[in-house]
Order: structure tokens, then sequence, then C-alpha cells
């Protein structure tokens, strides 16, 4: 997947939430979305980013992540969970990158 031009690897089930993220303003850095042997998912997020929303699963760590424990069965409902918070941030009014 691009971002910003780059190819950077993310994975399949947070594609979607990471690209309106980026094109919202919130610049991310990192982030996994869970797996079979690793049950955490979180997004770490550029340090000029505000983090006073967040979805309700999910706890706030500095610097600038939010992360949640998962069970095997949460995966996908997770990411569908995320997604929709995504989608209904507001554009970030903070501009990290000029364009």
């Amino acid at each position: 997947m691009k971002l910003n031009g780059v190819e950077v690897e993310i994975d399949k089930l947070f594609e979607p939430i990471i690209k309106i993220l980026n094109e919202k303003g919130y610049i991310t850095l990192f982030c996994c979305s869970g797996h079979i042997n690793n049950k955490r998912s979180y997004i770490m997020f550029h340090p000029e980013v505000d983090l006073s929303n967040y979805p309700f699963n999910y706890v706030y760590e500095y610097p600038n992540i939010i992360k949640c424990h998962l069970e095997d069965s949460e995966l996908i409902s997770n990411a569908d969970e995320v997604l929709k918070w995504a989608q209904k941030l507001p554009i970030n009014p903070i501009k990290i990158y000029e364009e």
C-alpha cells in the first residue's frame, strides 16, 4: 500500500483504517491489527496528533499509541470498530506535513 507516495507494509485488516487516518491528517507511524499469536492491536501516531478521542476498547499509552488486547474471535470485529471510529473522526486541523 502507498501512503504519501511511499510504499508501506500494513496488516490487511488495518489498510483502510490507516488510509483514512492519514488522509484526515492523523499521521500514523506504526500499527498492528493483532494476530493469532500476538493478540495486541495498536496504532502509533505522530507526536503532534491529538489523541483525546480513540476507540472505547483502546487505551492510550505514551508516546502517542492506542492499543487493546484481543481474543482470537475479536480480530475482525475489532478492525470493523476501529474503521467506524476512523470514519467518524473530523479532519485534523493541525498540519503536520506541508504539501
